[in-house]
Formats: structure tokens, C-alpha cells, sequence
């Protein structure tokens, strides 16, 4: 019975010295984090919505598509960034990817924004439009 608890007592022992410090074995482990909102859909006639960024250290977004705007490309901590498009004339839905990099561990994440194609508007009279032969 004395021997059980000879070793639960150096297997907490050795637990306890493990748990104690960031450093195991030479892995230093980071303690940054970095999450983002799931995704966004824009309007296809144009508009803006919000992501969320929350953080415990620096960061920067940046986009793969010329179309996105973002209202700013770093910051450090949480934060709320808008991003905004143009009216979509491509006639098809687009999509693209935000990604956000921060940490000394090179902490990476990705937001899809996606942007229905622009709603198909009446000709007005100023449209150089033929009548109508019906």
C-alpha cells in the first residue's frame, strides 16, 4: 500500500512540475489568440456589414478581392471593422476571403464575405430602351 502512494505522489509531483511554467521541453507556448466572426453577406446593390475581431494581440486583415473595402486593415485586441461593397454588376454571386494574421505565432484566420448579384432594375426613361411592339 505504501508503494501506491509512493508513486500517485511522484506522479503529481511530476504533473505539478510540468503544469507549472510555459516551457515544456524548449516549446515555449503561445498564449495569443485570434477569433473572427463566421462569415458576412453583402447586399448585392452595395452596402457594408461588420465583422468582429477578438484578440489578445496585434493583427492585420487583408482581402483577396479588389471589390471588398475594409474600414481598417490592423489593429491590436477586439474590434469591430466594416466591410463594404460596391453594387455587384458582375451577374453572379462573388465571394471573398478576409484573412487575419496576428501573434508571434503566426495565428491565422479566415472570414468569407459574399455578395449576391445586384437586382435587375426596370429601365427608366431616361434608359435608352426601344418601346415595346406588343
Amino acid at each position: 500500500m505504501k508503494k501506491i502512494y509512493l508513486y500517485i505522489s511522484i506522479l503529481m509531483s511530476a504533473l505539478c512540475a510540468c503544469s507549472s511554467g510555459d516551457d515544456l521541453e524548449g516549446i515555449t507556448m503561445s498564449k495569443d489568440y485570434i477569433s473572427v466572426s463566421q462569415g458576412l453577406d453583402l447586399p448585392g446593390d452595395g452596402g457594408e456589414g461588420q465583422i468582429e475581431v477578438k484578440a489578445s494581440c496585434s493583427w492585420s486583415i487583408s482581402s483577396d478581392a479588389e471589390w471588398v473595402a475594409i474600414s481598417t486593415t490592423s489593429g491590436e485586441n477586439d474590434a469591430s471593422i466594416t466591410v463594404s461593397a460596391g453594387k455587384n454588376t458582375t451577374g453572379n454571386t462573388r465571394t471573398a476571403i478576409l484573412t487575419v494574421r496576428g501573434g508571434d505565432s503566426n495565428l491565422t484566420r479566415t472570414v468569407t464575405v459574399t455578395q449576391a448579384r445586384a437586382t435587375a432594375q426596370e429601365p427608366g426613361p431616361d434608359d435608352n430602351v426601344p418601346p415595346s411592339t406588343e
